[in-house]
């Protein structure tokens, strides 16, 4: 299995959750496929991301790319890919490690142009909600 450096324990696209687990998957297909030099489905996953929005991934080098990333231990087939996607950089060589980037969200935007999601590493500012998020938390703790 491929390493993903900076790969958050959860994502969250606009109220839906994707785990760790969830992100692994798609990045190990996704890097799995790239080294083979092979794309599934209409829009030939995985891919160059296209940065229509000018993100921000100054601790991954490009060239990025896009997979779609699904939920419960699904990874995409080739058939729907649902409105989000992972974004990996600072791919290796020999494609057994890359940075996470984001996971991104198309819904409720413009064809083609992209949200980021929130998470608890490089996004906490995304379009989304964390687990930790709207609930009364500790604030001392006394051992």
């Amino acid at each position: 299995m491929p390493t993903i450096y900076y790969e958050p324990s959860v994502c969250n696209c606009d109220g839906v959750d994707y785990s760790k687990a969830d992100i692994e998957n798609a990045a190990t297909l996704a890097l799995e496929l790239a080294k083979k030099g092979r794309t599934i489905g209409d829009s030939k996953y995985p891919h160059v991301y296209n940065d229509h929005k000018h993100f921000d991934f100054a601790h991954a080098e490009a060239p990025y790319l896009e997979f779609p990333i699904l939920q419960k231990g699904r990874t995409y087939d080739g058939l729907s890919p649902g409105a989000e996607r992972l974004v990996i950089g600072s791919i290796a060589d020999d494609f057994s490690s890359a940075v996470y980037c984001a996971c991104v969200t198309q819904s409720g935007e413009e064809k083609n142009v992209f949200a980021a999601c929130k998470d608890d590493s490089m996004n906490p500012r995304g379009k989304g909600m964390l687990p930790t998020e709207g609930k009364s938390l500790v604030g001392e703790i006394e051992l």
